[in-house]
């Protein structure tokens, strides 16, 4: 199972999992930006802001859920692909 299905798997109402994939949606837009090497990384740190207070808006009770799929994912790949820049 990959980590968003695990994101996915805690709501149940059609609502609910129509967000969650909508934020799922923009943190594999995240997840780009940090892959590209052109993308500077003040732009990556406001979208992750950005996704961040949406989830904390939409899903207040998911918010260990979230940093434990989202932002750990973000920090892996930035470690393997931009860990040389700071």
């Amino acid at each position: 199972m990959k980590p968003s299905e695990n994101f996915l798997r805690y709501f149940e109402s059609r609502e609910e999992i129509e967000k969650a994939k909508e934020v799922q949606q923009d943190a594999q837009w995240i997840c780009r930006m940090i892959l590209n090497p052109e993308c500077p990384e003040v732009d990556i740190e406001i979208a992750k802001e950005t996704l961040r207070q949406k989830v904390a808006e939409l899903f207040p009770d998911k918010m260990e859920t979230y940093r434990m799929i989202y932002e750990a994912r973000f920090k892996r790949l930035w470690d393997q692909r931009r860990s040389s820049e700071r």
